[in-house]
Formats: C-alpha cells, sequence, structure tokens
C-alpha cells in the first residue's frame, strides 16, 4: 500500500470526499458563474459604487453578527445524536426551536436595520441613497432566514447533493436577473433587490427540502412540540448557543469590519477596490467551503461511532491533505494574479493587485479547517469562543491602525495577521489537549 492509498483509505474521509464532491460540483459551478459575473457588475459599477454596495452590506452584516445566533452548528450536534438515540421527541422540539429562533432574530435584524439606517448611512456610505442601499440590504438579510437550520437539517441527513442542486439553481437565476437588470439600470439599488429575490427563493427552496426529509424520518407537527423535551441537554445547548453567538461576531469583524473601518478613514473608491481584492482572494476560501460543511457532521458521527483515536487519525490525514493543497494552490496565484487583474476588471482596479497578494497569505488558516468542528465535538466551544475572540480583537484594533497609516495596503496586513495569529493559537491549544472518551469509548469500558 502505497502512502497515496494509506492516506485516503479512512473510511470518514471517503464519506467525507464524496459529500464534499457534491458541495464541491455546487461551488465550482457558482463560482465559474461568478467568475463571469463578478468582473461585469464591478465594471457595470465602478468602484466607487461598488464600494457603497458592499459598505451597506457590511453594516448589514455586522449588525447580523452583532444579533443573531450561529444555529446550525448547534442543529448539526444535537440533531446527529437524537438520531443515533432515535428521539422523535427532542427531535420534533430541537427543529422548533432552530426554525422559531431563526425567524425571531432575522425579523429583529430587519427591524434594527431599518429603524436605523438614516442613521447609521452618513457615518459609512458618503452618498445620498445611504439609508436606501442599507434598507435594501436588511431585505436581503431577511430573505435569507431558515437557510442555515435548512442547509444544517439536510447536512445530518447526509442530503449534500440536494444542496449542491440547489446552490448551483439559485447561482444561475441570480446570473440570468443580476446581468440584465444591471445593463439597464446599473445600481448598488438594483444589485440588492435582485439579491433579495434570490435569497428569498434559496429559503423557500431549502425549507422545503427540510421539511420533506423530517417527514421521510418519521418526524411531522415540529411546532406543536414541547421544549419540555430538551429539558435534559437545555444546558449544553444553552451554552453552545452562546459559544456560537461570540464566534459569529469573529466572523462579523473578519467579513465586514474592515471595510466599514476604511469606509469610516478612506473613500468609497478604496473600500471598492480593497473588496474586489478580498473577493478574489476568498475564492480560494470559497472553493473550501464544501469541506468545511462536510467535516463536522463527519466528525461527530466518527467519535460518537469510532472514539478519539479514529477521530486522531482523521484530522491528520485532513491537515495534511490541506496543507498539500494550499501551498501549491497560493504559488500559482502569486504567478498569475499580477497580469490578469488589471486585464479583467479595468485600469480602474489595478491599485487592487497588491492588496489581493496580500490579502491571499489569510487562507493559511485552512489547514485547520477542521479544527472548529473538532473543538465543538470534543465539547470544547468555549475554548474555540476564545480563540476567535481573541484574535478578532487584535484584528479590530490592528485594522484601525493599519488603515490610519497605509490605508488599504494596511487593512490587508491586519486581515493576514489575523488569521496568522488564529492558526499560531490554534496550534498551540491543539498540540496540549487531551482528548476526553467518546460516549462509545465510556459504554465499551
Amino acid at each position: 500500500m502505497d502512502w497515496r492509498t494509506k492516506l485516503f483509505s479512512h473510511p470518514s474521509l471517503q464519506r467525507l470526499l464524496r459529500n464534499t464532491g457534491w458541495l464541491f460540483a455546487g461551488e465550482t459551478i457558482a463560482t465559474g458563474v461568478s467568475i463571469v459575473q463578478f468582473p461585469l457588475v464591478t465594471r457595470l459599477l465602478g468602484a466607487e459604487a461598488f464600494g457603497q454596495l458592499h459598505l451597506a452590506l457590511a453594516w448589514a452584516g455586522l449588525v447580523v453578527g452583532i444579533l443573531s445566533l450561529q444555529l446550525r452548528n448547534t442543529i448539526v450536534k444535537y440533531l446527529s445524536e437524537y438520531l443515533g438515540e432515535d428521539a422523535t421527541e427532542k427531535i420534533r422540539a430541537l427543529v422548533k426551536l432552530g426554525f422559531g429562533l431563526d425567524i425571531a432574530v432575522s425579523l429583529c435584524v430587519f427591524g434594527v436595520l431599518v429603524g436605523t439606517a438614516a442613521i447609521a448611512a452618513p457615518w459609512w456610505i458618503n452618498t445620498p441613497q445611504g439609508a436606501q442601499l442599507i434598507q435594501a440590504a436588511a431585505l436581503v438579510k431577511v430573505c435569507a432566514m431558515t437557510q442555515g437550520v435548512s442547509g444544517a437539517i439536510l447536512r445530518v441527513f447526509d442530503r449534500y447533493k440536494w444542496l449542491s442542486t440547489t446552490t448551483t439553481a439559485i447561482t444561475i437565476f441570480l446570473f440570468l436577473m443580476l446581468v440584465p437588470v444591471l445593463f439597464l439600470a446599473a445600481s448598488p439599488l438594483n444589485y440588492l433587490r435582485v439579491m433579495a429575490i434570490s435569497g428569498l427563493t434559496q429559503s423557500a427552496i431549502l425549507l422545503w427540502l427540510a421539511l420533506r426529509e423530517l417527514h421521510r424520518h418519521g418526524v411531522y407537527n415540529w411546532w406543536g412540540a414541547s421544549f419540555s423535551a430538551l429539558r435534559t441537554d437545555a444546558a449544553g445547548i444553552r451554552e453552545m448557543l452562546v459559544s456560537m453567538y461570540f464566534n459569529s461576531l469573529r466572523k462579523a469583524a473578519t467579513n465586514d469590519a474592515d471595510l466599514l473601518i476604511l469606509g469610516q478613514f478612506t473613500g468609497d473608491a478604496t473600500v471598492g477596490v480593497y473588496k474586489l481584492a478580498k473577493q478574489l482572494a476568498g475564492y480560494l476560501n470559497r472553493l473550501s467551503n464544501p469541506v468545511y460543511n462536510a467535516v463536522y457532521p463527519e466528525i461527530a458521527r466518527l467519535y460518537a461511532e469510532s472514539g478519539s483515536a479514529a477521530l486522531l487519525g482523521f484530522v491528520r490525514r485532513l491537515f495534511l491533505i490541506a496543507v498539500a493543497i494550499l501551498v501549491p494552490a497560493v504559488g500559482l496565484i502569486y504567478l498569475f494574479a499580477r497580469p490578469l487583474v488589471p486585464l479583467i476588471f479595468g485600469a480602474e482596479y489595478a491599485t487592487s493587485v497588491s492588496i489581493f497578494l496580500i490579502l491571499v497569505l489569510g487562507n493559511i488558516w485552512l489547514v485547520f479547517i477542521w479544527a472548529p468542528g473538532f473543538l465543538m465535538t470534543l465539547g470544547r466551544a468555549k475554548d474555540l469562543t476564545l480563540i476567535n475572540l481573541a484574535a478578532s480583537f487584535i484584528f479590530i484594533v490592528l485594522g484601525i491602525w493599519f488603515t490610519i497609516r497605509w490605508e488599504a495596503i494596511g487593512m490587508a496586513w491586519a486581515f493576514v495577521a489575523n488569521y496568522a495569529l488564529w492558526v499560531v493559537m490554534m496550534a498551540v491549544y491543539l498540540w496540549r489537549l487531551k482528548l476526553p472518551p467518546s460516549q462509545a469509548e465510556t459504554v465499551a469500558g
């Protein structure tokens, strides 16, 4: 048996590759469409309007991060456990809790964004349409409600083919609507309106698929379930929801706060140039999303069924594969980026090349793409949260300081420092971590 056969022979890794394959197929098509759509949008809008669009989305994303809960990881963890126990009443209560919280929080976010749009717009967006843009961004966010919970349910039931097909169909649907609209009247407001329609369509499809799958497993009338069925797990669910809430703050910081800081200290055109570079650098991360979405359910299942030794062997393989892919990928990006970016996006965005070549280094975190799911499976969500918050706090401080001194280039280095610090802290933590026995090992012992 050669090293390649040995590396990929793990049953859980083979199942992960199969599930990831479906998601990767959808993500590849979506990325291919985006490669065509992205230059068209940036050229039609121009750097200033493109910056205004993403400042509105960044403000909406920051409010979402502050007010919302990351429900999908909680759903994955406890739904996986309840299916193993054949605990139908617990499943009904968990589904009710998930959808109920998701809808309530989404409506709250929408109300806050719409109510504060006139106050927030002058701080970030240098256009009279700023309040309208924030209100339209609020509509985009509320139209996406239930997607996280629906997607989590489908992941637990291994319906990755359905998720992939939905992603592909919605991406093509968005492209077919967006391009004609922008050719007729290119504006950030029209872009957001089309995004809202697309998001609502995707939410409806995923909700229907998730409910259909629940019915196939005998879960009906979940809206009438009693939360008392979750009493024995209430503390664990509450702890995980709180931990995931703080993790959402980290995502808000890395996804949105950098744009708002730039908007405060520079101009809308600079934000547009930085956002283009960031979105380009994010394509490598985007192509890794299928792995990120599929690996947590697989880790949770493997640990429950086979114990800590099998889990360690699995994550070691994932680490080696990630390093083997990441290093040559970044090398190819550095080889081709400088001549291609101005050619594709136009001279207006030529300064984004240097920013892009810095930001792409932030993908270093992908070597530990499995680590969040690994820690959540071990019940270490609090520790994951502390690592995330520490990195995010330093990112905000460095982001403000570096932006004042070096503008977009400074923010790019702060972004990379954030992920480099996260990797160092995660590596030290994992090196010192002692794995507790799984439930299966405890019962066997």
